[in-house]
């Protein structure tokens, strides 16, 4: 792709990619060059030609819709590596990636006390994305497609750890 983008996570979410492209997703997903922060994963990737920049609401931003699509397309795709026999070290990066985005992204969450639609990571440190882009804050401090997100994101972080079947 000319930009990584997280709506990637659509493609594994919605249909089915192969290893090689599952592997190559985590890695990016895992890389600071690309997607990953301590807040949890831009949507743009930070090596893009289009100098995106964390005032831009579609640049280097956090959206937890976008992060939960992430860990749902990646939750599928390891139930497909298990059944279907991928190498154990697929098994494992798949794994290893929806539990440092999910771990990533809940710390972030309790770091500012808030479930907003979206927020960067400046230094290391989450803050909603209305403090830095001159935006007044758009209604409470939970937003409802984040509310749902942060939802899925925290059950399937939860069943990664507790259900047998993922211990890999």
């Amino acid at each position: 792709m000319e930009l990584n983008h997280l709506d990637e996570s659509y493609l594994y979410t919605y249909c089915q990619g192969t290893r090689e492209e599952l592997e190559s997703f985590c890695r990016r997903l895992l890389d600071p060059n690309y997607f990953w922060t301590k807040s949890g994963p831009l949507i743009t990737a930070k090596n893009n030609k289009y100098f995106y920049r964390n005032e831009e609401y579609h640049g280097l931003v956090i959206w937890i819709k976008q992060t939960a699509f992430v860990i749902l397309g990646l939750s599928k795709h390891l139930k497909i590596a298990i059944i279907n026999g991928w190498p154990i070290n697929s098994q494992r990066l798949i794994k290893k990636t929806i539990l440092k985005i999910a771990e990533d992204t809940l710390g972030a969450i309790e770091q500012m006390g808030s479930v907003p639609e979206v927020y960067v990571d400046l230094n290391g440190k989450a803050i909603n994305f209305s403090e830095i882009a001159n935006v007044k804050n758009q209604g409470s401090e939970v937003q409802l497609w984040s509310s749902v997100g942060i939802r899925r994101i925290i059950r399937k972080y939860y069943e990664l750890l507790t259900d047998k079947r993922y211990d890999i």
